[in-house]
């Protein structure tokens, strides 16, 4: 019987995950209207490099991916928007210290 009981606990804490994560997920904003600069694709640097395994998005496809860009367009790092001023991006991408938000900037609804 407490194995049942324990089988039902774990279900109903996954439903309720679930249910928070889709909460979530549906309050991600469209990129037109997010109060970060949007970066046209012609300013965003030519980067040759490809994700192993990865496949050409379509415009609006992914809304919160974002570039991490120095101040001259270059792309260093990638990001994902989890509220229109929060962005999460690995570690790594900003462990030089010292990097302050004015030293790159953020390019939302590009595909290059």
């Amino acid at each position: 019987m407490a194995s049942h009981r324990n089988n039902c606990f774990s279900w109903s804490a996954l439903l309720v995950l679930l249910l928070v994560c889709s909460s979530i997920c549906d309050t991600v904003p469209k990129t037109n209207n997010i109060a970060v600069p949007l970066m046209l694709q012609e300013n965003v640097s030519t980067h040759t490099s490809k994700i192993v395994g990865g496949y050409t998005a379509q415009e609006g496809e992914m809304p919160w991916q974002v570039a991490l860009l120095t101040k001259s367009n270059q792309l260093f790092c990638g990001g994902t928007l989890l509220s229109p001023d929060v962005v999460l991006t690995a570690a790594h991408c900003l462990m030089d210290g010292g990097i302050l938000s004015e030293d790159f900037q953020i390019g939302l609804g590009g595909l290059s």
